[in-house]
């Protein structure tokens, strides 16, 4: 381990008290070199973010989907009226997948390629939320669609995918909606894989003081847009409680819960805070991978391995 991760991990361990036996902090092989050259090579694509916002959302729909698309076939279902994406047809467990985009981009084919890679190597089913997004449909709207679909799956899995084994898995603003949603249904699932998130609506401090141009991943200008258009009109303080922020709510009984996040990612501190309080009470791995930006399993890196792997290994042994 470099002294970056180092450093990193000791932040990890000191930022709540917890018991060393619910806190794992998992070794990953990730070299810091190759993020290094990623981050150069996205710096070097980047365009400045449009000042419109009309401008920004369409921008943003253009590459990573948006509102519009054909929810017609068999592999579609309707949810309490959320429509689901099913990748797959194992019948060890339903995994309900949250994709990201900031709340305001995405839909539940973005993460098409992470979805039925998961189904077929862990052999389960797996169903994405197509909630709906801000500006158009703000807080709380994306926040109760998921926990629809989550209650929905609760009820009905048995009879729809011959299981009633049930896990959680979302990325980025996905992260958060997923957490929110464990946070009401607690141990019904079994198990959460949480990748990157966003916990702190009102922004760690990290988040907040990192300079745009050292994170061309994702910027803390962006971030705060995206937060503004989905909690319009409050207040930084009226983001950090428990209703908005997972990290400010009680942790009550959760399923067990791993956390994967790059170093280099403006949301580090939120997955550390969060895997430290959780940990209070309930059993957390960390994947922390040193120097990696934010949403680095999507960019391929070489010699990083595979941290699917590591969701297929950690959801598959709690069904």
């Amino acid at each position: 381990m470099n002294r970056r991760a180092f450093l990193t991990a000791l932040l990890a361990t000191c930022a709540f008290p917890a018991s060393a036996d619910q806190l794992k902090m998992l070794e990953v092989e990730c070299p810091e070199r190759a993020f290094e050259e990623t981050r150069r090579a996205l710096a070097a694509m980047r365009k400045p973010d449009p000042v419109d916002d009309n401008q920004f959302i369409t921008q943003s729909r253009a590459w990573l989907g948006g509102p519009d698309l054909d929810r017609s076939g068999p592999e579609w279902r309707m949810a309490n009226g959320v429509p689901l994406k099913i990748f797959g047809s194992g019948s060890r467990g339903v995994v309900m997948h949250v994709h990201g985009g900031g709340w305001i981009c995405g839909n539940a084919q973005s993460d098409h390629k992470l979805c039925q890679e998961l189904a077929d190597r862990a052999g389960v089913t797996v169903a994405s939320v197509d909630y709906r997004l801000a500006p158009e449909h703000p807080y709380p709207i994306p926040v109760e669609d998921c926990l629809r679909a989550a209650e929905w799956l609760a009820v009905h899995s048995k009879e729809q995918f011959g299981t009633d084994r049930l896990a959680i898995m979302g990325c980025s603003a996905g992260a958060h909606l997923a957490a929110m949603t464990m946070l009401k249904l607690g141990r019904r699932l079994r198990a959460a894989a949480l990748y990157y998130g966003v916990f702190d609506l009102g922004l760690t401090p990290f988040a907040r003081m990192a300079r745009d141009e050292e994170h061309p991943d994702l910027t803390t200008t962006a971030l705060s847009r995206m937060i503004g258009w989905f909690t319009p009109g409050l207040r930084r303080e009226q983001r950090q409680v428990a209703a908005i922020s997972p990290l400010y709510a009680p942790t009550g009984d959760l399923p067990d819960t791993l956390f994967l996040v790059g170093g280099a990612d403006i949301l580090v501190d939120d997955s550390l805070q969060l895997s430290r309080r959780w940990a209070e009470r309930n059993h957390v791995e960390l994947a922390l991978y040193p120097g990696a930006p934010h949403g680095f399993n999507g960019y391929g890196v070489a010699g990083v391995e595979d941290s699917l792997d590591r969701v297929v290994e950690f959801i598959g042994s709690r069904f």
